[in-house]
Parts: structure tokens; sequence; C-alpha cells
């Protein structure tokens, strides 16, 4: 990727210089959150899958609060470099700057683009926004669909081709690519040859998307859980349950519909995922459904969502009791399945800047860990059928 990114620099820096024209000011912008979550019991913490460091027993920062900067930078008469960084906490706990968008963009004719190099991964509807958080009414999109990808960023090539059709602008979008995340204990995960093609369609005050993308799977677990896990399964003679577990084998696939509605006062939205992994990780689906109403620089707002578990990442049946329960507590760790409702209010107290609270109450599926880390591993099964309230206040602005 670094290659990449250089190369496209040099783009940037030279085109100008050959050509001798002059293509107007650069474009910088950014936007950021700061919000502090607390939940009623000090036993858990909430977490974004395995992208932040769980906090606990306090007000955390971590999962939401991000910040980044854009430069938009014209190299020829159609076409541009876009760059983007960004700061969040990681899974160690660290505040890091990385490199979100960094990208080539030729604009062929009005309706036809193509964008070469670092893009958000976009396999969900709101995927290009989804870490700009003033774009969204919420204080966090519903974790039970978006947390089924924990990928970021995708390395490779898309098209975007806009055409009316009875009145509605079509936008076509086929993409290729891989991407990389890297989890702690020098765990990581790896999408590679990913394909996928997404529609949407706008129609006045209506936003209607559709999305499919696959991918092949390689993943690599880093945590003590899984290394002493796996040494148990190898000496016991279950080393096919070991490579269900992990390995560089996997296939995966997501599947995406959803909708938004927003006429200036009434804001309806909901989305469906569906995620299907041949190994390495559950198989899932999810939706949500959210309804807010604008008064004034108010905007109430109630969201409902729910992710299911489809299938485990194995269910071969271990004839060892203790190594069974070992492959159990396995499966539950990575099991995100629950349910919540959200309440909360936006209040746009000031141009770009927002500053939103929310409650929710959170059930947590049986043999699951839902969105949340236990603070303590003496009961891996503590966490299952739980409910936890979580109160969230954050601060966003864009730039």
């Amino acid at each position: 990727m670094l290659r990449w990114i250089f190369a496209l620099l040099w783009i940037v820096i030279a085109q100008p210089a050959r050509s001798g024209g002059d293509f107007g000011d650069w474009q910088i912008s950014g936007f950021g959150t700061i919000a502090g979550a607390f939940s009623d019991d000090d036993s858990i913490a909430l977490t974004r899958g395995a992208l932040n460091k769980p906090g606990g027993g306090r007000i955390d920062l971590g999962p939401d609060s991000i910040i980044g900067f854009q430069l938009n930078i014209p190299v020829a008469t159609r076409a541009d470099f876009t760059l983007q960084i960004r700061a969040g906490e990681d899974d160690k706990g660290h505040v890091e700057p990385t490199v979100g968008w960094a990208f080539l963009r030729q604009t062929w004719t009005p309706s036809l683009s193509t964008r070469i190099g670092r893009m958000r991964v976009p396999f969900f509807m709101l995927s290009d926004s989804l870490q700009v958080n003033y774009s969204n009414p919420w204080v966090r999109p519903p974790p039970e669909v978006y947390g089924l990808n924990p990928f970021n960023d995708l390395d490779g090539v898309d098209l975007l081709y806009h055409l009316d059709i009875a009145g509605a602008d079509v936008e076509v979008r086929p993409y290729i690519g891989r991407g990389r995340v890297e989890f702690a204990e020098n765990g990581s995960a790896q999408i590679s040859n990913t394909k996928g093609l997404n529609l949407s369609v706008y129609i006045g005050h209506l936003s209607l998307h559709a999305g499919h993308g696959e991918s092949r799977f390689a993943l690599q677990w880093g945590d003590a859980q899984f290394k002493q896990l796996d040494a148990a399964l190898r000496f016991f003679g279950y080393e096919n349950v070991s490579r269900q577990l992990a390995g560089r084998d996997g296939y995966i696939r997501f599947d995406t519909l959803g909708f938004q509605w927003d006429d200036g006062k009434w804001l309806v939205s909901g989305e469906y995922m569906k995620r299907r992994a041949s190994r390495y990780i559950a198989s899932n689906h999810a939706w949500f459904a959210s309804l807010g109403y604008r008064v004034g620089d108010w905007t109430p707002y109630v969201t409902v969502a729910r992710q299911f578990l489809d299938a485990p990442m194995t269910e071969t049946v271990i004839a060892v009791p203790g190594l069974a329960e070992g492959v159990r507590a396995f499966n539950v760790s990575r099991n995100d399945a629950q349910h919540s409702t959200a309440i909360g209010v936006r209040w746009d107290f000031a141009r770009s800047m927002a500053l939103k609270g929310e409650y929710s109450r959170n059930r947590i599926e049986k043999d699951a860990w839902g969105t949340f880390f236990p603070t303590s591993f003496a009961d891996p099964f503590a966490l299952g059928g739980k409910t936890v309230h979580l109160y969230t206040l954050s601060l966003d602005w864009v730039f």
C-alpha cells in the first residue's frame, strides 16, 4: 500500500509541474468526535469489535472518539487526488494516525469516474460516511449491523456510473481490491481478490441501496485464549477444528439492503446485512430500523437493532470434555449476537457542530458477548443473557 501512496503522491507533485497549469486551491476539510460511553455494569466494557481497546468501570472515550483530516488536490483538468488521515484508539489503547483514504480519481464524463488507491470498504449503505459521525443522527451507527465488518480500508479500484432512469438518479459502483486489519497480540485478518457491486437509487427524499461483496479471507488470532486452545486441539488430534478457527483458506461474502428517507423533518432509515463465512468467523445476519424527527435544532430519535447468529465458527463435536468446553468458550467470545433499543437526541447548537446524548438497552444473546467485552475472564459465559444499560454523550463536528 505504501508503494501506491508514494506513486500517487508523485503524480500529485509532478503533474502540475509537467503541464505548467494552475489547478486551483487545495481543499482541506476535517471531522471529529469526542464521545464518552458509560455502562451500568463494571464487569463489562463496550468495544468496536477488535478495533479498540476495551475500557470498563469508567467513562470510556475509546470506542467512538476519532479525528480526521482530508486533503483534495486537483492534479489535472479532470483528475484529483484525495488523502485522508485519521486517528482513533486501536486495540492496544494507542491513538496513532493512519491513512484512511489515498486515491486518485479520474472523471471521464459528468456521469462516469474511476478511483484507484485506498478507499473505504463499501460493504454497507453508509460505508463512505461511517466515521464522519456528524453526518449520522445517532451517537454511533448501530453496531449490530455495522459491527459485522471489521475492515476499514480497501486498496483497489472502483467505478462510479450515474444514469437517469425515469427521473431517478441511479449510481452503479463495481469495485475490486484487498484489505487488512491488525488485531491485538499480532493477530490479523485479510481480504483479497475482493469484488463487489453496489447499486444506489435516489428518488426525491428517498434513497435505496443494495450491495453484494465477496472475498477470499484469511485470519490469524493472536490472543492467548486462541493459542492455548489451538495447542490443545492439535495435541488431541483435532487439527481439522484448528483449521476451522484460523488460516488462509476462507471465503466471506456480504449482502445488504438499505433505505433512507429525509424530507427535512422526518428521518427514517433501515438496513439489513447478511455475512456468510466459510470458516474463521461466525456467519450472522442483522438489521436496524431508525426514526427521527427534527424540531428546530433538535432531533430526537429511536433505533431498534438486532444481530442473529446463523452458524458458529465450528460445530464439530469434541469428545474431550474440557476441550469441548474450551471450543464452546471460544465460539461464545466471537459471537456478537444481541438486540438493542436506543433513544437519543441530537442538538445542532452551532454551525457544523452537534451534541448528542443516547441511552441504549442492550440484551446480549445466550452464548454470546455481543458488542461488549468482559473485564475478567474468570467466567467466559457470564455475559450471555445479560442486559446492559449504556449511556453515551458525544460532540461531533466537521469543517
